[in-house]
């Protein structure tokens, strides 16, 4: 029997011939989008990338205020490395440096459920991952932190700061909004609200 995905000729010959072919599967989607985080919270935007889990890896993200304004920005190079180590940096690194600036309460959203549950459960992990989390989980003890997961379309910031870095391969830690580039253009989407369109 044929299927859609075997037939690469025109619907209407197909059609002629009385060759009959199921309904194509129409992709669900829906919209997404950054929200910001209500005064005096910040939001916590994290992400890590690494090419190969394990491979080349960074850790990243962006934290901004009630405005959408950027409070700080970050990315390093983490080596050889896997995606989970990647993104509980990413989540560490954040958190330290907002106890840093004295900010105690914290929305952190990351685009990985794995890290989340991991954060959540009463066990350390795999043996890679044990201090990131007992660094992270110290951090929550001090601060007012709460953990979201969000779809990587409207994580967009992050996810570019990480994927940069992997190539870059180097760090890089900021308290201004760059004045230009692709990065400057994330942000600005986000602070305008604007919607993202995600496909299942």
């Amino acid at each position: 029997m044929f299927r859609f995905q075997h037939w690469k000729g025109d619907l209407d010959i197909a059609e002629k011939l009385n060759i009959l072919l199921p309904p194509t599967k129409i992709p669900k989607s829906f919209v997404v989008r950054w929200i910001k985080p209500l005064d005096p919270e910040v939001k916590l935007n994290t992400d890590g990338a690494s090419k190969g889990n394990p491979g080349a890896a960074a850790g990243a993200g962006v934290v901004r205020n009630c405005t959408g304004h950027v409070v700080s920005y970050y990315s390093e190079f983490l080596g050889t490395q896997t995606n989970n180590y990647a993104e509980l940096f990413a989540i560490a690194k954040g958190l330290e440096l907002c106890g840093e600036k004295g900010i105690n309460k914290i929305w952190v959203e990351t685009d990985s459920q794995v890290a989340i549950s991991l954060i959540d459960k009463v066990q350390l992990g795999h043996w890679t991952l044990q201090a990131l989390l007992t660094r992270i989980r110290a951090m929550c003890a001090l601060l007012e932190v709460r953990f979201t997961h969000i779809y990587r379309e409207a994580n967009a910031v992050a996810d570019h700061l990480a994927n940069v870095e992997c190539c870059n391969q180097g760090s890089l830690l900021a308290t201004v909004e760059p004045t230009q580039g692709r990065l400057k253009g994330l942000l600005h989407l986000d602070c305008l609200g604007c919607p993202y369109i995600r496909c299942k």
